[in-house]
């Protein structure tokens, strides 16, 4: 679950961007943060931030870096 940014907040593209939340479960792996860029076919459309391989509870999931992304909308 994803708490930071929170939906519909907007980032800016020209930045770092801090993802903070939780990805927990008993039989946990990995996790996987990604993007969908608006218009992007969203089943093909994601585009992979980042693969942690560690639980996290109530803190930072990942960090992705927007400084490349043209302006426009973007899910995560």
């Amino acid at each position: 679950m994803i708490a930071e940014p929170i939906t519909n907040a907007g980032v800016m593209t020209q930045s770092m961007v801090y993802i903070k939340g939780t990805a927990t479960a008993a039989d946990l792996d990995y996790y996987i943060l990604h993007y969908l860029p608006e218009g992007a076919d969203p089943v093909r459309g994601w585009q992979i931030i980042t693969r942690f391989g560690s639980p996290v509870a109530g803190g930072m999931l990942g960090q992705w870096d927007a400084s490349k992304l043209p302006e426009g909308n973007y899910q995560i």
